[in-house]
């Protein structure tokens, strides 16, 4: 299933300039929208005690998923991208095993710190 996944994804690379742009937008820019919101986010709460307090935990929690657990896991599980192993070029370069993402640890670990201090957002 996994690779039936990717091959669909795989299949829709270079048939169309506007997908092409907007994968490789989300994966370099869209995070620094994301970092942006985060610091606005911070920005919003009302006494310095409790910003220092949410910058924390939101520190925390990006060092502990991205930094160490993540980390881990790729130390006992090397996984190669797939680019490495059905030799292609692809869009966007990485340069660490693929699995666990580390973008996708750390932005779960940051959404799931700014929910914790305010479910609308």
């Amino acid at each position: 299933m996994e690779n039936n996944i990717f091959q669909f994804v795989h299949y829709l690379v270079g048939r169309s300039a506007l997908i092409d742009q907007i994968a490789v937008f989300l994966a370099k820019y869209f995070p620094y929208f994301i970092l942006l919101g985060t610091i606005f986010f911070i920005s919003r709460v009302k006494t310095w005690r409790m910003k220092t307090f949410v910058l924390f935990v939101i520190a925390l929690n990006l060092i502990l998923s991205r930094g160490v657990l993540t980390e881990a896991i790729r130390f006992f599980y090397n996984r190669p991208r797939p680019f490495e192993v059905f030799n292609f070029t692809p869009l966007v370069n990485a340069s660490s095993s693929s699995f666990p993402s580390g973008h996708a640890a750390l932005f779960f670990a940051l959404g799931l710190a700014v929910f914790n201090f305010n479910r609308r957002w």
